[in-house]
C-alpha cells in the first residue's frame, strides 16, 4: 500500500523489464481511468516524498520470497526515493532464498495463520500470520548487500495486543499493545549490522513482523501467501483492518489474484469465486478511503494438450470476471507460458 501527502492519481515509473511492453493504464481511486496511457518506457518527471512520503502494500498470493515484489520496490525506489524491504514477517519458510534481507530465527515459534485455526483471542494479522513467541524465541535480521538495502535506518515492530519485553541487542523495550495493531519504532545508525530480537516469552504477545524503512522515500511491503485465492483476505476481522488504517495508512494498494484458482485449467466458470473476492475488495475499499487501488490480472497458466503447451482456457474466463467486473479494472502481462515452453522445450521436459 501507498501513502502520499495529495490526494492525486499515482504515476509510476519505468517498470522491471519482467513486465514487458504490457500496457498499464492509471486509475483514480473511484476507478476512472485517466486520459493517458502509461507504457513501461515513458516516465514522469522524478519526484522526492519527503518525510515519511508514500506507502504501498502488494498482495501477491504466490511471490513468498519477493522475488518479483521485489524488482518493483527497487524501480520506485530509485525513482522517488526510498531505501529498506518494507515487511517481514517473524519467521517464513522461504527465508533462506529471500535476497532482499538476511533473516533467521529459532524453531519454537508457534505459527497461526490462514490454513490453521488460530485458538479463540489470536487475532490474524495483515499477512494472514501471526507469530507466538516461546521462551527464549529469537528472530534476526540483517541486511545485504544491494543498493538502499545495504543498512537499516527506521524499524518498526507490529505486534498485537498485550504487553511484555523484547530486547533488541543489548537493550530492553517494552511493548504495550492497547490496540489490536501496534507499532514499537525506533532509528539505527550505519554502524548497526544486525538486529536480534529476543522475547521472554512469560507475556505472550503476538508479533506480526517487522518493518524495515527510511526517513524519507516510497516503501512496498510484499504481503504473499501461497496456496490461496484472496478470498481468505475476508478472515480478517474489520477492527484489524481499522487499525492498520490508523497505525500504517497506505497509498496504494495492488492485489494480485487468480493463479490459485486456475486448479482446474479446462473449467470456465467462476461465479462462485466472483461474488466472494468482490466482497473482499468492497470491504478493503471501505476501509481504506483514502487509498488507490490497482488489480493485476491472473498470471498465465499453460497445461499440456496433445502434445503441446496451452494457455487453460480458465485463463481468458478468469481475467474476463476481473475485467468486466464492475468498480475495478484489471492489468493483465499476456498469455506467455505457451511460447516460452516451445521456444526452450528444455525448460519444462
Amino acid at each position: 500500500m501507498l501513502r502520499t501527502p495529495s490526494k492525486r492519481p499515482i504515476a509510476c515509473p519505468r517498470l522491471p523489464d519482467v513486465y514487458g511492453n504490457s500496457r498499464l493504464w492509471l486509475h483514480d481511486r473511484n476507478f476512472r481511468r485517466r486520459d493517458a496511457p502509461f507504457y513501461g518506457g515513458a516516465a514522469p518527471a522524478p519526484h522526492r516524498f519527503q518525510e515519511k512520503g508514500a506507502h504501498c502494500v502488494f498482495w501477491r498470493f504466490h511471490d513468498r520470497g519477493d522475488l518479483i515484489t521485489q524488482d518493483l520496490r527497487d524501480s520506485l525506489q530509485s525513482f522517488f526515493g526510498g531505501e529498506g524491504v518494507g515487511f517481514v514477517p517473524a519467521t517464513s519458510v522461504v527465508s533462506g532464498f529471500r535476497t532482499t534481507i538476511a533473516h533467521s530465527f529459532s524453531p519454537n515459534w508457534t505459527d497461526y495463520h490462514f490454513k490453521n485455526k488460530p485458538p479463540a483471542g489470536v487475532e490474524l494479522g495483515i499477512s494472514g500470520h501471526t507469530f507466538v513467541p516461546a521462551p527464549e524465541s529469537w528472530v534476526r535480521f540483517q541486511p545485504v548487500k544491494r543498493d538502499r538495502l545495504d543498512e537499516f535506518g527506521e524499524v518498526s515492530i507490529l505486534y498485537g495486543k498485550g504487553a511484555g519485553q523484547v530486547r533488541i541487542n543489548e537493550r530492553s523495550a517494552a511493548l504495550q499493545g492497547i490496540g489490536k495493531l501496534n507499532a514499537y519504532s525506533f532509528f539505527t545508525d550505519s554502524a548497526t549490522k544486525s538486529l536480534t530480537f529476543k522475547f521472554s516469552g512469560d507475556q505472550q504477545v503476538p508479533l506480526y513482523g517487522v518493518c524495515f524503512e527510511s526517513r524519507e522515500g516510497i516503501f512496498l511491503d510484499n504481503f504473499s501467501f501461497r496456496g490461496i485465492s484472496g478470498i481468505e483476505l475476508g478472515k480478517l476481522s474489520s477492527d484489524m483492518w481499522k487499525q492498520v488504517q490508523s497505525v500504517r495508512p497506505y497509498d496504494l494498494i495492488v492485489l494480485h489474484y487468480g493463479a490459485n484458482v486456475l486448479f482446474m485449467p479446462e473449467n470456465t466458470r467462476f461465479d462462485w469465486y466472483e461474488r466472494p473476492m468482490e466482497k473482499v475488495v468492497d470491504s478493503l475499499r471501505r476501509y481504506f478511503p483514502q487509498s488507490s487501488f490497482l488489480i493485476v490480472g491472473t498470471a498465465d497458466k499453460a497445461y499440456r494438450k496433445n502434445g503441446r503447451y496451452v494457455t487453460a482456457p480458465g485463463v481468458k474466463a478468469l481475467l474476463k470476471v476481473q475485467r468486466n467486473s464492475p468498480k475495478r479494472t484489471a492489468w493483465h502481462t499476456g498469455t506467455c507460458i505457451p511460447p516460452w515452453a516451445e521456444t526452450a522445450p528444455w525448460r519444462v521436459g
